[in-house]
């Protein structure tokens, strides 16, 4: 189980130290990776594996995987977007009783990979990560 969930559950915060989305039970992979409500998302970023790891570093590699033409930095960036929306849309699940569909994921990860395309690095190019910008949008049509 996830520490953050099981100590919320334990002050009375959270009902269950269970899965909001599937009644699972929830650790760090369960989170990131294994609940079934991410597999329509990780088929939308080109990473169907990603589903069937056991930790979270599994998780970031397969993440990784479809996304190698891109510099490291860029590569990590795109990982780092992917879990902060999973974490995001977990949240609004836990607290605002909210589940947001792949399709709407997948929009909220265009709109901050936009929003940090702005502050890329000069010495890194755009195009490779608006082409798989544009992928996205694409699968999200």
């Amino acid at each position: 189980m996830a520490k953050t969930r099981a100590l919320l559950h334990r002050h009375g915060c959270l009902p269950s130290p269970r899965c909001p989305l599937c009644d699972a039970n929830e650790d760090l992979a369960h989170l990131f990776a294994r609940c079934v409500r991410l597999e329509p998302l990780f088929a939308l970023v080109e990473a169907p594996a990603a589903g069937a790891v056991h930790d979270l570093e599994g998780v970031c590699a397969a993440l990784a995987a479809p996304l190698q033409e891109l510099a490291p930095p860029v590569r990590h960036t795109l990982v780092l977007l992917i879990l902060w929306v999973v974490w995001k849309s977990r949240n609004r699940k836990v607290f605002d009783d909210v589940w947001l569909r792949a399709r709407h994921l997948a929009t909220l990860l265009s709109e901050h990979c936009e929003l940090w395309l702005h502050r890329l690095p000069r010495r890194l190019s755009r195009q490779p990560v608006e082409s798989w910008l544009a992928r996205l949008r694409t699968s999200v049509l």
